[in-house]
C-alpha cells in the first residue's frame, strides 16, 4: 500500500511548486516569467479542454469532484468575477504557453500564507501534437497541488472568455 508522505499538505512544498519541467527542460520560477496581457498567439482552448483536464487528468478525481463540476461551482467562481488577473508568457523553445492568475480564496478572507489571493498557473501545449491541451496546472491552495482545484478551473473559464 502506497500512502502519501504528507497527506494533510502541512509541510512547505515551495521547492516543487516553484519548479516547472516541460519537455525535459527546467524553468526554475514560472511566476517570475515576463508575462503580458495579450492572448492573440494563444493555443485554441475550449470547454471540452477544461472538462477533459479536470475530469480525466487524475485518477484521484472522485465523485464529489464530479458533482462540484456538474453543479457549475467552478464556473460560478469565474462568473462572480473572482479571477483578479490572468497573464501569459509564450515559451517558443519549449513549445508551451504559461498562464499565471490571481484568484482570491473562496471561503476565507485570506490564504493560509496571509495573502488576499492564490497564485496559480496552467500550461497549454503550443506544438501541433499537444496544441491547446493542458500539460500542467498548479495552485498554491491546498487543493491545487494536484492541479484540479476550483481556482484553476475559474482561471481556465476566464481564459476562454478573453480569447
Amino acid at each position: 500500500m502506497v500512502l502519501p508522505v504528507d497527506p494533510n499538505c502541512e509541510k512547505d512544498q515551495t521547492t516543487d511548486a516553484d519548479k516547472l519541467i516541460i519537455h525535459d527542460m527546467l524553468i526554475p520560477k514560472p511566476f517570475s516569467l515576463k508575462t503580458v496581457n495579450n492572448f492573440n498567439s494563444s493555443s485554441p482552448f475550449g470547454l471540452y479542454d477544461i472538462f477533459n483536464y479536470l475530469i480525466y487528468h487524475s485518477t484521484d478525481y472522485d465523485k464529489q469532484g464530479l458533482a462540484a463540476y456538474k453543479s457549475f461551482e467552478y464556473y460560478r467562481l469565474f462568473a462572480d468575477g473572482c479571477v483578479e488577473s490572468l497573464l501569459t508568457a509564450q515559451l517558443n523553445q519549449e513549445g508551451v504557453h504559461v498562464y499565471v492568475a490571481k484568484v482570491p480564496p473562496f471561503m476565507k478572507i485570506k490564504t493560509d500564507e496571509g495573502k488576499e489571493h492564490y497564485d496559480l498557473r496552467f500550461i497549454l501545449g503550443g506544438r501541433v501534437t499537444n496544441r491547446g491541451s493542458v500539460l500542467q496546472a498548479r495552485c498554491k491552495c491546498k487543493g491545487g497541488r494536484d492541479g484540479g482545484c476550483k481556482h484553476i478551473a475559474a482561471a481556465m473559464y476566464f481564459f476562454i472568455s478573453v480569447i
